[in-house]
């Protein structure tokens, strides 16, 4: 059984005007807004600053002053744009962020890239770049330009970049993939194997099995988020991790677990990662995957992204 796993992301900041999205706005905005992706909120859990909704594919994360939508499978995130813009809009949002992974499938999405950026120019004064290699495994990015205001200086807007990591498993192994499509697999007993429970400690989270095949968590602390989505059909694996917090062990830990034959890491303003990622390479897991691909690249203003392609050394001799 084939699923898309490959995700969609959406983060939008409002302008000072706008007030709080946790306050002001109610629940049910926020599951329209995700229906008009196609997609549907099954649960939530919340603090004062933050909301982590579960999707039926990912999740959205909602703070006072911004959002992250994150969807898989064949989902349209421009839908939701339109649907903030039609409530709130325009001038409601003082910077948008929309990036796109690559597909297993792309011809089965419902619109291209370079459509969901036509679309978004009718809107904004964007642009859009690539951070890897078109032919390989890359992350499509388009952008608003970040502006200063008294309302919205830029150091809140780039505090969204800062220490968020993206990571992404591909090719899990045989043994995990048997492990996380075994008939009545619970929660509990996929939270275990992954071995997430020291990663929980003051952490509220919430997680779901899907029928036949996946799981989802997501976990808050203050303004603090984890999210982890797993797809694990043995032709379309993809397990997929993002943290604003900075988890030097939970990414070993999901390697060593799952031995994907690649993975991704998207980070922006972190110039530390490539020297993070060569001591993990060479010493945590001591020389079984090799970078292939290191970028950086200016995404916006003072912003810099860095994307990392690695592969199982294994996988690159056969």
């Amino acid at each position: 059984m084939f699923f898309e796993g490959s995700e969609k992301k959406l983060e939008v900041f409002v302008t000072h005007a706008t007030g709080s999205l946790i306050d002001n706005i109610s629940d049910l905005f926020w599951h329209e807004l995700v229906e008009s992706s196609g997609a549907k909120i099954l649960s939530q859990i919340e603090n004062k600053q933050c909301k982590a909704f579960l999707l039926s594919e990912s999740s959205l994360f909602v703070w006072h002053d911004r959002f992250i939508l994150i969807t898989c499978g064949i989902t349209n995130l421009i839908n939701s744009v339109r649907f903030f813009i039609d409530k709130m809009g325009k001038d409601s949002i003082a910077n948008l962020k929309y990036q796109r992974k690559n597909e297993y499938c792309a011809d089965e999405q419902v619109q291209t890239f370079d459509v969901d950026t036509l679309s978004l120019n009718q809107w904004f004064d964007g642009y859009a770049l690539c951070l890897g290699k078109l032919n390989d495994h890359h992350v499509r990015l388009y952008s608003t330009n970040i502006k200063a205001s008294k309302s919205l200086p830029c150091k809140r807007l780039y505090a969204s970049y800062n220490n968020c990591v993206e990571f992404v498993a591909y090719q899990i192994s045989t043994a995990a993939s048997d492990k996380l499509t075994a008939e009545n697999l619970t929660a509990e007993q996929i939270r275990a194997y992954l071995n997430l429970t020291p990663f929980l400690s003051g952490f509220e989270f919430n997680d779901y099995v899907f029928e036949p095949y996946g799981y989802s968590i997501n976990a808050i602390q203050n303004d603090k988020y984890f999210t982890i989505h797993v797809t694990p059909q043995a032709e379309s694996s993809y397990v997929s991790f993002e943290s604003n917090i900075n988890i030097p062990d939970m990414i070993p830990n999901l390697l060593a677990v799952l031995s994907p034959k690649l993975f991704d890491l998207l980070s922006y303003n972190d110039a530390d990662l490539q020297s993070r990622l060569d001591h993990l390479l060479n010493q945590t897991l001591e020389n079984k995957y090799i970078a292939m691909s290191n970028i950086e690249k200016t995404v916006s203003n003072d912003v810099a992204g860095y994307f990392s392609h690695c592969s199982d050394v294994k996988a690159t001799n056969t």
